[in-house]
């Protein structure tokens, strides 16, 4: 028998940054940022979750420290769940950093987060950057763009990903250029 989840309301929640916009210049910055559980790892006393946009990665770390309430409530969280997360820019711990991720120097370390959404396990593994990129014109192409890069630079700009890439130009005054 499955749990049920209560989902959060937004309440007057708006993002302040996409998840791929954070840098050193940002820590001690007050943040909230929307996404994507895209990896979750549970280390006892710290949970870390990979949270990502459109824009990008950013790691966020539930501690004791932070917030024991948002620790306790975020054992729940697991992949492709959708959170928004409020909290401080810090530094990454000396000899913790990502070079290989823009905000790789930075994590946020949450204070409180609501749940957006729940998912299934995806019948596929989340897109890491190692995932080669296919081409997007088929039927399926949700599932071959989504990702942290998402939309995808490598569309052939027809179909499905046309459409997508019109949708979100018209939400966010988004620039779109196919490589193709």
């Amino acid at each position: 028998m499955s749990e049920t989840i209560a989902l959060d309301d937004l309440a007057g929640w708006r993002r302040t940054h996409d998840c791929g916009a954070l840098r050193r210049q940002d820590v001690g910055r007050e943040v909230c940022l929307m996404g994507w559980a895209q990896f979750r790892r549970d280390h006892g006393g710290l949970i870390f979750i990979d949270l990502r946009d459109r824009g990008g990665l950013t790691q966020v770390v539930f501690c004791p420290e932070g917030n024991a309430e948002a620790l306790d409530r975020a054992h729940v969280l697991r992949t492709e769940y959708v959170l928004a997360v409020t909290g401080r820019v810090r530094p990454r711990p000396e000899g913790m950093e990502n070079p290989s991720l823009p905000t790789g120097e930075i994590e946020v370390e949450v204070t409180s987060f609501k749940l957006l959404n729940t998912s299934a396990t995806p019948p596929f593994p989340s897109r890491t950057a190692s995932t080669p990129r296919r081409a997007c014109a088929s039927s399926t192409a949700t599932s071959t763009c989504a990702g942290p890069s998402w939309p995808p630079t490598s569309c052939c700009g027809t179909g499905p990903c046309k459409s997508s890439a019109t949708i979100w130009t018209a939400w966010d005054s988004w620039k779109w250029r196919p490589r193709c």
